[in-house]
């Protein structure tokens, strides 16, 4: 009767031990997530968001909507969280910088209020709905063209292929493919192509925008800022970025392209990020 109670005794021993060890192979221990979720309670879209060389978004030009969130799991580090301003070539980034633990899940939200800080000019520091609010036109060229006070003959979108210089035979075009984007726009294909911005200035701004030039004689191409020259390209240019202090007030900007056509050929004056924003 011992001897059964003592192989009893060992089998139940080893089947608690063997159940035991089961339970450790079984259940590793658990590895805390580190993580930084992004939640944005801001009246505008968050395009593009980085922190510490990890982009939130699949793909370029997606955006965090207004409401929504979205969170990536990440190694711990520190960082500012950088964004382009939408419908906007400005990157910007927050003034705070997230740090995340690791372990931990951090939440960072954005709303009118947080300040952000232009990372090309580090004077240019505001709230998120301030700075939104200092681009006062842009045009990439991407969509549909924009009402300009005036286009004459031709002014239009193009891409890559030339797809948009449509009243033209592109074999005898001579245009550079866009700067920045799939699309840019373009001004010549006739000795009479212009086009013209007028606008009102509520305190002192900026112009800026990238351009390139094919040339095929003078008097080529002329910028002028209410009725005064201060720009002429004579000669074949490749993409280039230039800016100008506007003032406040009634603006005129018109860019003419004179040489746009000779001996059957088009040329074209190109244009991509014309941007204009308050400074103050």
């Amino acid at each position: 009767m011992k001897i059964l109670m003592f192989v009893v005794f060992i089998f139940t021993t080893c089947s608690f031990f063997n159940d035991e060890i089961k339970k450790e192979v079984s259940s590793p221990p658990e590895v805390p997530i580190t993580a930084l979720k992004i939640i944005n309670l801001s009246d505008f879209e968050i395009p593009d968001p980085v922190w510490n060389d990890t982009s939130f978004l699949n793909s370029p030009g997606s955006f965090i909507k207004i409401g929504a969130n979205v969170m990536n799991n990440v190694s711990a580090g520190s960082s500012y969280i950088f964004f382009k301003l939408k419908s906007s070539p400005i990157m910007v980034r927050t003034r705070e910088i997230v740090t995340v633990e690791t372990g931990e899940t951090r939440e960072f939200i954005f709303t009118n209020q947080t300040i952000i800080v232009d990372v090309n000019n580090s004077n240019s520091i505001g709230t998120l709905n301030s700075m939104k609010n200092k681009v006062v036109w842009f045009d990439g060229g991407e969509g549909e063209v924009l009402p300009y006070t005036e286009r004459r003959s031709f002014v239009g979108n193009y891409s890559l292929n030339g797809a948009g210089l449509s009243n033209f035979s592109i074999s005898n075009c001579r245009f550079f493919p866009p700067k920045n984007g799939s699309k840019a726009v373009a001004i010549g294909g006739t000795s009479s192509a212009m086009m013209c911005l007028n606008i009102i200035l509520e305190k002192d701004a900026k112009l800026s925008f990238w351009y390139a030039n094919k040339f095929s004689g003078t008097p080529g191409v002329l910028f002028s800022i209410n009725g005064i020259e201060v720009r002429k390209w004579e000669t074949d240019i490749e993409w280039s970025f230039i800016e100008f202090d506007l003032e406040s007030g009634d603006n005129t900007l018109v860019w003419e392209k004179k040489d746009g056509f000779y001996r059957n050929i088009h040329y074209f004056f190109s244009l991509d990020d014309i941007l204009i924003f308050y400074t103050e």
